[in-house]
């Protein structure tokens, strides 16, 4: 159904059955869902000819002769709280919305592991460390393990901004205006998110929620640092994921060697030693340059007369972000091991039909996520403080 044909579909509806509201019903259903599946493109549709559509045809019902302007407006509005054209529009500015959030998240979010939460903030039972498995003689009993009470504790944030349609943007018929302020709430959506990753990635307060000091790591009700030369204050075993300010350097193959033997020498609450896999390299874009020099070199000392192979080429997925808080550190490890993205709801725009008379708004639409991001562990990641 392109966009030309919308009054058309609703014409055929309505001589079929000879009810406005019923017409109206059927042609928001059959446009949603031609919206939904693609086959309407959102930039070919006219906002002022589904304002027709959905709302003023059940005016023109009870008075024929009327005709939408600035004096009648009240009734107007009224008449559109009660139609489908609040429900289609949001439909329609969603996919616009949703394609610039996705090109901005789609990077960041592969770091992290991805799950749903139904609270406003998660108490996560059983990172500790169980009992291996034990040799069972025949006829004997498997041994049990308890349940370990280790938990982390994840909080969530609701975070959005409101999309206006004004009256002048329906009756002068801006959809292309509207459309640009929809990609808009999207891109800004998306680097709010990207932002927020980075942040925790980090270890570093994100003043958007308010925080005085980084809430990445909250293990049973303690923030803790996430990154520390030794863990023993707190965690039984003294890890070590950070090379620190006096020893770390941009990346290189001593650089890379400190970093393997740390995840090496990882051990968890019963002094067995971990897998860690390194996957890959992240930091700020300004690091951008010396990570793939190196990473991506056949050779690990390029100015060297023997120009050794470098056995780190193509090893490690590398992601660069603006949006990280500091530009020398750089990081390395398996994040999806570590860190986590709980979502009580993806990015969505709800309506709010009642608009805002003050401010000539006929409907307003609300951009939001609700996500929590956090770490459940601290060894799969190693800082690297840079030169």
């Amino acid at each position: 159904m392109a966009i030309s044909r919308l009054k058309e579909h609703y014409r055929r509806v309505l001589g079929e059955n000879s009810d406005v509201r019923t017409a109206s019903t059927q042609t928001a259903q059959e446009f949603v869902r031609l919206i939904e599946d693609g086959t309407v493109k959102p930039e070919t549709v006219s906002v002022r000819e589904m304002l027709d559509v959905f709302a003023l045809n059940n005016i023109r019902q009870r008075d024929p002769d009327f005709e939408p302007n600035f004096s009648n407006i009240d009734e107007v509005r009224e008449e559109i709280m009660s139609s489908h054209f609040p429900w289609a529009t949001g439909k329609l500015l969603h996919p616009v919305m949703i394609a610039p959030y996705e090109l901005a998240t789609g990077d960041v979010l592969q770091l992290f592991t991805q799950v749903n939460s139904r609270r406003m903030e998660e108490d996560i039972i059983g990172f500790g460390a169980g009992d291996r498995a034990r040799h069972v003689e025949e006829g004997m009993p498997y041994p049990s393990n308890a349940f370990v009470e280790k938990r982390c504790r994840i909080r969530n944030h609701k975070l959005g901004k409101a999309i206006d349609l004004t009256v002048e943007a329906v009756l002068f018929d801006q959809t292309d205006q509207i459309l640009q302020v929809a990609r808009q709430r999207g891109t800004d959506l998306g680097a709010t998110v990207e932002e927020f990753c980075c942040y925790r990635l980090m270890d570093t307060a994100w003043t958007v929620i308010d925080e005085t000091t980084s809430q990445a790591m909250v293990v049973d009700g303690t923030r803790r640092a996430m990154y520390a030369d030794t863990a023993a204050a707190w965690d039984t075993y003294a890890n070590d994921n950070l090379v620190g300010s006096g020893s770390g350097g941009v990346p290189s193959n001593a650089q890379m060697k400190l970093i393997m033997q740390l995840f090496a020498q990882m051990k968890n609450d019963k002094n067995d030693p971990i897998r860690v896999t390194p996957r890959v390299v992240f930091a700020n874009t300004m690091m951008a340059h010396d990570c793939d020099q190196y990473l991506r070199a056949n050779n690990y000392d390029v100015n060297s007369a023997e120009r050794d192979e470098n056995m780190y080429k193509g090893r490690f997925r590398t992601f660069y972000s603006p949006m990280f808080p500091e530009t020398a550190s750089w990081f390395c490890g398996d994040p999806q091991q570590q860190f986590r993205v709980q979502w009580v709801w993806k990015p969505k725009i709800t309506t709010d039909s009642k608009g805002d008379p003050k401010r000539d708004v006929l409907v307003e639409y609300i951009a939001s996520v609700y996500l929590g991001i956090g770490s459940t562990d601290y060894r799969f990641v190693v800082r690297n403080y840079g030169s």
